[in-house]
């Protein structure tokens, strides 16, 4: 008990040397407000921002076949903002049949390609499949994937991340996607407290478990088994501490 209660006191005092950070709960990673904010086309696509009904300024996608839409979020700055989430989610309009006949169009697949992770496509798979017929309305989606499941895997500092959407633009009629507010949400990784900030009381939290291997769902030791893989671990405190006092004002 002793050697336990030195042990986390040890960790204690290590992670208050850490730096605070002002988590943000929804981060806009594409308003698309006149501008591309970094996103590219790859393939037959080409993009542009245009007026459409889902919030002013949207991001125009045109295409025949397949291609793929994406982001390096080490050229927006967002890095941080990735690690620090869990969820990505996308809004996308398809626009009313005008002419007429049927078709569909299709969002295949996330693919997160990430320094020490490398390329994974994230479920669902496929992510939305959108049937048209004569008269068939204007609809609108919102797309979310959840990837907290990676996060461990990924290293806390990687020089790279990158988010890549596939498209199918099903045939020569159907071939046009507007999307808008592309964002990072979801708790704090080791926001074991669920309070919106990682600090002692999570601490706490994950020493009450501390080399515990029974931990399962649906609540994984009170959420202490942060990586969910049924122990209470270093890989578990990891986490906290790579994300120790965010969410508390600095």
């Amino acid at each position: 008990m002793r050697i336990k209660l030195a042990y986390f006191c040890f960790l204690s005092l290590l992670c208050l040397t850490s730096t605070s950070y002002a988590w943000d709960p929804v981060v806009v990673i594409g308003d698309w407000e006149g501008f591309l904010d970094g996103w590219i086309g790859t393939g037959d696509l080409v993009i542009y921002t245009e007026w459409s009904s889902l919030n002013d300024m949207s991001l125009k996608v045109t295409q025949e076949g397949i291609g793929s839409l994406g982001i390096k979020l080490q050229d927006t700055g967002h890095i941080n903002d990735f690690l620090t989430h869990g969820k990505f989610s996308i809004d996308l309009m398809v626009p009313a049949d005008t002419l007429g006949v049927g078709g569909w169009e299709e969002i295949s697949t996330l693919s997160i390609n990430a320094e020490g992770y490398g390329w994974h496509d994230q479920p669902p798979i496929p992510a939305l499949h959108v049937d048209f017929w004569s008269g068939s309305p204007q609809r609108v989606f919102t797309l979310t994937w959840d990837y907290n499941s990676i996060l461990s895997s990924i290293p806390s500092n990687p020089g790279w991340i990158e988010l890549y959407l596939t498209l199918h633009g099903g045939d020569s009629n159907r071939d046009e996607f507007y999307f808008d507010n592309a964002r990072l949400w979801g708790a704090i990784p080791g926001d074991i407290y669920s309070d919106g900030m990682v600090n002692l009381m999570d601490l706490s939290l994950l020493s009450t478990y501390w080399l515990s291997d029974d931990c399962n769902e649906p609540d994984w030791c009170e959420g202490a088994d942060i990586d969910m893989e049924e122990s209470v671990d270093l890989k578990d405190f990891a986490i906290l501490a790579n994300h120790w006092l965010e969410g508390v004002n600095p």
